[in-house]
């Protein structure tokens, strides 16, 4: 593997921004993960767990494997409390490189 030629690619496919949504309603959160020359990556979501909710039961980081990726990574959010904003963020990690996307959500009352 040549190293030198690492690379990595975080782009956000989903949801459509801005994000508002009601207590209790859930979204789509999708990003897409291209890579090259890399053993492995780690793709974490992080979020205010008390305003919104990870529905999947998945790893967090979820580690997949190495050499050339493009796959798509899902997860179903779900808002617990009305906030007038909160970020949501999703980390990329693989052999020292680093991307991160972030997005605003606003939770309104029911």
């Amino acid at each position: 593997m040549n190293t030198s030629n690492k690379a990595l690619d975080l782009r956000l496919n989903a949801p459509p921004q801005p994000v508002c949504v009601r207590i209790g309603e859930s979204f789509p959160v999708e990003v897409r993960v291209l890579t090259s020359n890399v053993s492995q990556c780690a793709v974490k979501i992080i979020l205010d767990e008390a305003a919104l909710e990870n529905l999947t039961e998945d790893p967090n980081p979820r580690q997949l494997g190495g050499g050339k990726i493009s796959e798509d990574v899902r997860w179903p959010i779900r808002a617990k409390r009305k906030t007038d904003r909160t970020d949501v963020i999703i980390e990329a990690r693989a052999n020292g490189l680093f991307q991160t996307v972030q997005f605003p959500v606003e939770v309104i009352a029911s």
